[in-house]
Formats: structure tokens, C-alpha cells, sequence
């Protein structure tokens, strides 16, 4: 059975933040260069600069959420992280085929037709955006091996120099994948690249209060980060120089740490914590609704303002995937192709 461990609302409201800005994304990828908008430039800009650090945030919460969890004793690398892994791969696996059969279908209308194989895809080259889930399967099982039980000193040491391994191989992965051939290269670099956040969220949870009490000192040096941030977006070609394409997404996620820390209101918005909680939910189907949207504009042959097109667009997403989530818990039954595991043990005690 899988065992929840106590949130914390930092970090689902930040989930929320993240979620909102992962649906976001893709609205612009499946709009941009599209003949419907009128003054779509803005938009690629936009778009590059989301990606910068949207999903290393994602990738940072998810290892704070994993470090929160292991303070849940029942919660071992035998029990419940085999069940979250095996839960996540059944995701990962209906999701996918999903995904990578509508995209046949709907060739016309999708933005990446893949050539290869299902289980070439599957296994090698994901199907967007699918491949955060596999790749947070990788990382649940190899940090598992390091982090059993509550965190001890001898564990810390042992993470921070991994952390620090991960930093150099992450900043060093654009090279890295320079050299691997096909869409493969993609996935590994996205595997090099990130682990580095999810340790970082390990981290940051067991060094909380000190990273609290630092960030409220220095927070007259977050401006200046922004604007330095910007600067070096506005050159895109220096974000493919190792290291420096990390950095920026770090200088990003840190002050979007600090801003929540030092503003505690922001850790009580309601709404950002529902959307962090249902965050998972809102992932695997926000790209059907926004693929739906497109299309429908299409047909209607309006030109419109692009800034109308998206923030539209985005507002019904989230609340079409917000109400579909609260369908589904409903009629719990329907929660398989979310939870499948936790579903199967439900239906298992319902009808013991």
C-alpha cells in the first residue's frame, strides 16, 4: 500500500507555479509560427525563456517531495518506493501509447509526428511530454540506494557529493549529447541534465531552515540576479555554453524559492495548492485540451491577437483539467489511468 507522507505547502504551492507554467509552455510550442495569430513574436521569446527553468523547477520540487517522503518510516525502498515506481511506470506506459497513436492519427495537427517504433519511443526517445516520468522513475530508484531511511550525516555527505558530480555532468551535457545520434541524444540529455535539481530538492529540504533564514538576508540580491538573467537570455546563443544554461535555470528557481520564502502569504494561495496537488493530473492531460483548442481555432479561420490566443487558451486548460480531476476522484474507478496502483489496492480491499 502506498503511504503518503505530510505535505508542505511550500512545496505544492511552487508545483502550482510550475504546472501552470508547463501548460503555458506548451501552448506556445503548438502555437508559435502559426498563421492564426496577429504580432506572435513575443512568443518564441516567451516560450525559450519558460523552458529555461520551468521543468528544472519541476524536477527540484519532485526530489524535495521525495526527501519529505522518506521522513515517512513505512515508506522503503522494498515497499512503498517499489509500488510509486511501478505506479508511475503504468502511467508512463498507457500515457505514452496514448499519445504516441493520437499524434498518428491527428498528424495534421501535431507539432511532432514521431518515425520510429512505439517501443523504440518507449524505451529510447520518449514521447513528449511523457519523459518526465520516466526519467523521475531513474532517479526514484537510483537515490533510493543513498537515501533509505531518515536522512543521517553520513547519507548528507554522500548526496553532496553526488550533487556535486551531478553539476558538472549537468553542466557538461550539452556536450555530451552533441555526441549520441538521433532523438535519443534528447532524452539522455535530459537524464544528465536534471538529476542535479532533483538532488538539489533533497537537499534544500534537510537544510531548510538554514536556506530560509540565508535567503531572507540576501534577498536585496535578487533583483540584480533577474536582471543579470535576462541579460544573458536575451543572448540565447550563450545558453548553449556548458554550465551556463544551468546556472540561469538555478538563479531562477532559487529566487523563486526565496520570493515564497520570504513572503510567507504566498505559501497560503489556495488555488496554487490545489494545482500543485493535482499537478500530476493536470500534466497528463492538459496537452489533449490544448491540442483541441488549437484545432478549433483552426476551423473558426479567425485571425486573432496571439496574447488573446494564449492567455484563452491557458484558462481552458487548467479549468477543463481542473474539473476533469475533480470527475475523476469522483468516480474513483476512473483514477486507474492516474493512480493505477493505489485504484488496484482500493478495489482489492473494496471487494476482499
Amino acid at each position: 500500500m502506498l503511504v503518503k507522507a505530510e505535505r508542505e505547502q511550500w512545496i505544492d504551492v511552487l508545483k502550482g507555479i510550475a504546472i501552470i507554467l508547463v501548460v503555458l509552455g506548451h501552448v506556445l510550442d503548438g502555437a508559435t509560427g502559426q498563421t492564426l495569430f496577429v504580432y506572435d513574436d513575443w512568443m518564441e521569446k516567451l516560450h525559450a525563456f519558460i523552458y529555461i527553468f520551468h521543468m528544472p523547477l519541476f524536477f527540484l520540487l519532485s526530489g524535495a517531495a521525495f526527501a519529505k517522503s522518506l521522513e515517512c518510516r513505512e515508506k522503503t525502498v522494498s515497499g512503498g518506493y517499489r509500488l510509486k515506481c511501478l505506479n508511475l511506470l503504468l502511467i508512463y506506459v498507457f500515457w505514452s501509447v496514448l499519445m504516441y497513436y493520437s499524434k498518428r492519427i491527428l498528424s495534421s495537427e501535431a507539432s511532432v509526428v514521431y518515425e520510429e517504433s512505439f517501443f523504440y519511443c518507449l524505451i529510447f526517445a520518449p514521447v513528449d511530454p511523457y519523459w518526465y516520468l520516466i526519467v523521475l522513475i531513474y532517479y526514484y530508484i537510483f537515490s533510493c540506494f543513498f537515501c533509505f531511511g531518515k536522512m543521517n550525516r553520513k547519507v548528507n555527505l554522500e548526496m553532496k557529493g553526488i550533487f556535486a558530480g551531478c553539476f558538472i555532468i549537468s553542466g557538461l551535457a550539452p556536450l555530451i549529447q552533441s555526441y549520441l545520434p538521433g532523438r535519443t541524444t534528447y532524452f539522455v540529455y535530459r537524464i544528465l541534465y536534471h538529476y542535479v535539481f532533483f538532488i538539489s530538492g533533497i537537499l534544500i529540504v534537510q537544510y531548510q531552515t538554514v536556506l530560509r533564514k540565508m535567503l531572507s538576508e540576501v534577498r536585496w540580491l535578487l533583483l540584480p540576479t533577474l536582471v543579470l538573467s535576462s541579460v544573458i537570455l536575451y543572448y540565447n546563443r550563450m545558453l548553449i555554453i556548458p554550465f551556463v544554461r544551468e546556472c540561469v535555470a538555478f538563479g531562477f528557481v532559487i529566487d523563486l524559492l526565496a520570493l515564497f520564502w520570504t513572503h510567507p502569504a504566498w505559501e497560503k494561495k489556495k488555488a496554487l495548492n490545489w494545482l500543485g496537488r493535482n499537478s500530476l493530473y493536470i500534466y497528463l492531460m492538459h496537452n489533449y485540451v490544448t491540442v483541441l483548442f488549437r484545432m478549433i481555432y483552426k476551423r473558426l479561420g479567425i485571425t486573432v491577437l496571439s496574447g488573446i490566443y494564449v492567455v484563452s487558451c491557458l484558462i481552458t486548460a487548467l479549468f477543463l483539467c481542473g474539473c476533469a480531476c475533480v470527475i475523476v476522484k469522483k468516480i474513483w474507478v476512473l483514477d486507474i489511468f492516474f493512480q493505477p496502483m493505489k485504484t488496484i489496492d482500493k478495489i482489492r480491499r473494496t471487494y476482499k
